[in-house]
């Protein structure tokens, strides 16, 4: 007898489940899942990404020099006709050089000691006082982070200054004036191997280079594979130039105000094509770019996004890949994501209007947590704040 009480039991057990299973699926099809409101929000995507930049610029060549002195400096802004350089050419004997510095020290130290002894100006030696310091800190290695260029510029101009001076406060005697013909002959044989470069057209200059400006260019992206990207991630390293070889460019001519920025990853339905979006690199927070989604396209492993930017590049003229925060404030109406249903292949919402149902198209600009922001697909003005939709389980 207790077999069968067992049996008995378990048979209405079953039944109970199965009536309980029936009228929750009754309720959950049946009964509606409630109306929410629709609101006026916003809505932040953001994102961390790996970036490897690629820039609309010229590298400019020349083959066969000795030497190059620069005249421009690094991150200058220049128009067609600019003097950036100066290159000795291939062959150039050092000598001459030294030997002119030789003769003109020999010019400075005669009109200081020999002629100017009592009409040494206040504002000569302000000037000798500069030259001794900058030629210090290039000279003395403890030049750090400062923009050598930049000072040996600088002293370049103070020299001439200090030369210019002493010239007009004193008359040549016989033996100062062998010493400005021996200048002017070594002068003249080192000018026969110097050669000024110009630019060609306006740009932003660049002395510093990666071995990546021929594969990352404007025109190469299409031709790209996730194993150049992640390459140039795990390999690159900007350098400047080295001055001593010919076979080496000389300088980048960038136009900075149209760059790339690629990002190579997983699939992401958040970034569309032809969208804004704001990007901020690490080291530069403080400067936020902004840029369109020029592309996304299929990679051997992942997908290629490429933003396109029309800000000055500024700090970043010589950075080729960098970590970054992208991101989006999507401002619109605010609904729940399960207020979003389909009909005939559209998407739209249940609007409650006079008491009736009506559906709504609308276009999904943004979802995420479970809410997303739209806005009409029709540009019908049925969708505003505070409507009434209807949710949906």
């Amino acid at each position: 007898m207790a077999k069968k009480r067992v049996v008995r039991l378990r048979f209405y057990v079953l039944i109970a489940l199965t009536v309980m299973l029936a009228a929750g699926a009754v309720w959950y099809f049946l009964v509606p899942a409630g109306n929410a409101t629709v609101e006026q929000g916003t809505m932040v995507y953001e994102k961390q990404v790996r970036t490897v930049i690629v820039r609309d610029e010229k590298t400019v060549t020349k083959e066969n020099y000795g030497k190059i002195s620069f005249v421009a400096a690094e991150g200058e802004k220049v128009s067609a006709g600019t003097k950036v350089a100066e290159v000795y050419a291939w062959g150039y004997n050092d000598k001459v050089l030294q030997d002119l510095i030789s003769v003109q020290s020999e010019i400075k130290a005669y009109q200081e000691n020999d002629i100017l002894k009592q009409v040494f100006q206040k504002d000569l030696q302000n000037v000798k006082d500069q030259i001794d310091e900058l030629a210090t800190t290039l000279c003395g290695g403890d030049a750090g982070n400062l923009d050598l260029i930049e000072i040996e510029s600088d002293l370049k101009a103070l020299m001439r200054q200090q030369k210019n001076m002493l010239k007009n406060v004193s008359t040549p005697d016989d033996m100062l004036q062998r010493l400005y013909d021996r200048e002017a002959e070594l002068k003249g044989r080192l000018d026969a191997w110097i050669s000024d470069v110009v630019t060609e057209e306006a740009g932003t200059i660049s002395f510093y280079f990666d071995g990546f400006e021929q594969l990352m260019t404007p025109a190469q992206i299409d031709k790209l594979k996730r194993s150049d990207i992640d390459n140039i991630i795990d390999n690159a390293a900007v350098q400047k130039i080295d001055v001593s070889e010919g076979t080496k460019p000389l300088y980048r001519l960038v136009n900075s105000n149209k760059w790339y920025c690629l990002i190579a990853g997983d699939k992401d339905d958040n970034l569309k094509t032809g969208m804004v979006y704001d990007i901020a690199f690490e080291g530069f927070f403080d400067q936020p770019y902004t840029g369109r989604l020029l592309s996304q396209r299929e990679l051997d492993s992942g997908v290629l996004y490429v933003l396109e930017i029309d800000d000055d590049i500024g700090p970043l003229l010589s950075v080729r890949k960098a970590n970054a925060k992208l991101g989006k404030t999507y401002e619109g109406m605010k609904v729940p994501e399960n207020a979003i249903s389909s009909r005939d292949g559209r998407e739209g919402v249940t609007a409650v209007l006079d008491g009736n149902d009506a559906f709504v198209p609308v276009t999904v600009v943004y979802r995420a947590g479970g809410y997303a922001i739209v806005e009409p697909a029709d540009n019908i003005g049925t969708l505003a704040p505070g409507l009434q939709v209807r949710l949906h389980r």
